[in-house]
């Protein structure tokens, strides 16, 4: 009866976004539906904005939908406005259905009245190339400032994924990062490294962790280190002083101070989800060590996470790139209760043309809107 169209997709969508919400449940990232009708309101909020609108059935019916979007400062980063959405605005957009809320989905396409179609990730602004000095007066590398991940891009088909994830190719001082030989982009969803394999009591702890139920990230609350650093692609800021270096991480604002006139963590740590970080330099490499984490998750799978204990221990290098302005951070992790082997990783983040934002979380995704008829 109602005017959208419901379509099988491709499996590559699903791989697309199992990197969040696909690892929730909230969608059902196999389908898609088309939907035509009027913007009501346009909450545009983190970690995700919700366009409201009314949709019209054959029948004259009028039904009340919602539609995800990205996160408030991501789609700010990619140009996009609430204006944008301004009540009364006719859109028809390509998403995918809400397991749960008939009436919800997650948007990956939205065309306008004049025929502009955006997809999910399109960037929409021009890009300003930051200028600054690479290195301090003492020959260090300057750590402090504004960083962010490259953005991936969808476009077109890709966006319905039919030819999965590609980056632009731009300058890396913009903050988008050009595609790399044999891959996609410098931002790689995390799984579980080979080698890593969960103890009796990792396996536990997994057993006792839901996805749906206790994912942080899905109660406005701090993953881990790692994962937060590049999630979603807000931006960072990294203040950097004499005594300590603190990381202000942009998605669900994590800060932690790295103190560098220690060489030895104290006995008394509070454990926290940042924990205690010395910083230290072997030649043009700063290296974090870090203790003193509370219990948490490294890895969130449907079937069974990868969980860390409070015996955690990390240490993260940090490098610069002169050329590109890129800091590129790699990343080990070891936990004697929980798993054997090592947690590893890395990432790239560039200097961000767009400002350090707190993303002052609003979580929306069991929101309701009024029915009618």
């Amino acid at each position: 009866m109602m005017r959208f169209l419901v379509m099988v997709l491709v499996a590559g969508w699903a791989g697309a976004t199992s990197a969040h919400h696909g690892i929730t449940g909230q969608f059902d990232t196999t389908q898609t539906l088309e939907l035509t009708g009027v913007v009501i309101e346009m909450k545009f909020v983190n970690p995700h904005s919700y366009v409201y609108f009314d949709v019209e059935t054959d029948v004259g019916e009028v039904l009340p939908w919602r539609c995800e979007m990205r996160a408030a400062t991501a789609l700010r980063r990619s140009g996009w406005t609430a204006e944008l959405f301004a009540p009364g605005t006719e859109i028809s957009i390509v998403g995918s259905p809400d397991r749960r809320d008939a009436q919800t989905c997650y948007l990956i396409t939205v065309t306008f009245a004049n025929g502009t179609t955006l997809e999910r990730y399109e960037q929409r602004r021009e890009i300003d190339t930051v200028e600054r000095a690479p290195r301090l007066a003492n020959g260090r590398f300057q750590l402090g400032g504004d960083w962010a991940a490259p953005q991936l891009l969808l476009f077109g088909e890709a966006a319905r994924g039919l030819q999965g994830l590609r980056t632009p190719t731009g300058s890396a001082a913009t903050g988008i990062a050009p595609p790399r030989e044999g891959g996609a982009g410098a931002v790689q969803f995390g799984g579980i490294p080979e080698g890593v394999e969960l103890t009796e009591a990792g396996i536990l702890a997994a057993e006792a962790f839901d996805v749906g139920r206790d994912n942080p990230r899905q109660n406005c609350l701090p993953t881990n280190i790692f994962l937060n650093w590049t999630a979603d692609f807000h931006v960072n800021r990294i203040i950097q002083g004499d005594d300590t270096i603190i990381l202000r991480y942009g998605f669900m604002d994590l800060d932690r101070t790295i103190y560098l006139d220690m060489t030895e963590h104290p006995q008394n740590i509070i454990p926290s989800r940042a924990g205690h970080s010395i910083g230290y330099w072997e030649d043009d490499i700063f290296v974090v060590d870090t203790i003193g984490f509370s219990p948490g998750v490294l890895v969130t799978r449907r079937d069974l996470s990868l969980m860390h204990s409070d015996q955690m221990h990390t240490v993260e290098r940090f490098s610069y790139d002169d050329e590109k302005q890129s800091l590129l951070r790699t990343y080990v992790a070891e936990d004697p209760l929980y798993f054997t082997g090592q947690f590893t990783g890395r990432d790239t983040l560039y200097l961000s043309d767009v400002p350090f934002d707190s993303i002052a979380c609003t979580d929306l995704k069991d929101d309701t809107i009024e029915r009618t008829g």
